[in-house]
Order: structure tokens, then sequence, then C-alpha cells
């Protein structure tokens, strides 16, 4: 008996082969079917859910970036503020010497001295001067102050013996 049902077993086993065999060879399309995937209302909600937690991670990375450039804006200052003290100190002429050019003002006449015709004009100040602070003020000569010449020592006050003798 055990060997009928064995015996009936392998017959079906190689029936269902050979149909499967037949269905493989008399396939219409190479692509595998394709099934309809009807989501249902949890799976929609579920994706909604999703897609909103990806937004709100979303804004909240924007918001950390721009809280990271609102702290970042000291830094910048500061690299503003030396760049500007660099190209003031490019601008601004090496100092070679102690002292400064003197600044002399301008030799203007006015109006009620200007005589009526132009070509009457005659030039103010002294060429020597203005040449000398010229060189001065780009650095060809050192400019000085006049130096007043002091005494080596204190001179000694003493009570002479004729003031004593009158007493």
């Amino acid at each position: 008996m055990v060997s009928e049902l064995d015996a009936a077993d392998e017959e079906e086993d190689e029936a269902s082969d050979e149909e499967e065999q037949v269905e493989v060879d008399y396939k219409l399309s190479i692509n595998q079917p394709t099934k309809v995937n009807i989501k249902t209302k949890t799976q929609r909600n579920k994706e909604k859910r999703h897609q909103k937690r990806m937004e709100l991670q979303q804004q909240l990375q924007e918001l950390k970036q721009q809280l990271n450039e609102l702290a970042k804006v000291d830094q910048y200052k500061q690299e503003i503020e030396a760049k500007s003290t660099n190209v003031k100190k490019v601008k601004q002429p090496k100092k070679l010497y102690k002292y400064d050019a003197i600044a002399r003002p301008l030799e203007v006449k006015l109006s009620d001295e200007l005589p009526s015709n132009l070509k009457n004009l005659k030039p103010e100040g002294n060429l020597f001067y203005d040449s000398m602070i010229k060189l001065q003020e780009h650095g060809k000569i050192e400019a000085r102050l006049p130096v007043s010449k002091k005494r080596k020592y204190k001179p000694k006050v003493t009570e002479k013996w004729t003031y004593k003798d009158f007493k």
C-alpha cells in the first residue's frame, strides 16, 4: 500500500513537472507579470507621516545651519576688521623718523587781496621751505624739531659777603 502511494506521488510530481515545462515553453512575454499594488489607507497614512517627518528633519537641518552661520557672524566681523586694518596700514606710509613733517597751512590770498588782473598775481610763500617740507613728507629728509641749547649744569646761587656786611 505504501508502495502504491509512493508510485502515485511520483506520477503526480512528474505530471506537474511536465505542466510547468509546458507553461515555460509557451510564455507570451519575456518580462515577468506586473502586480497591481493597491495601497491601503494605513499604508497611505504611514507614507504621509514619513513624508512630514522628512520635511521636519529638513527644516530642522536648515535652522541648525542658519544658527551656525549666525554664530560665525562675530568671526566674520573680526576678519573684516583685520582686513580693514591691514588696508589702512598698507595705505599709510612707513614712519621712518621720530617726528612727522611740519604741517604748514596753505598760503592763499583772499578775494580783497587779489589784483584786478590775474597776470599780476604773485605767488605766496617760500619755494625753499616748500621744497624742504615736500622732501620731509616723502621721507627723503628727516623731519626735526628745533632744539634749544640747555646748560649742562645749574648755576649755584651763593650769597655775597658784601650783602652780609651791610646788616
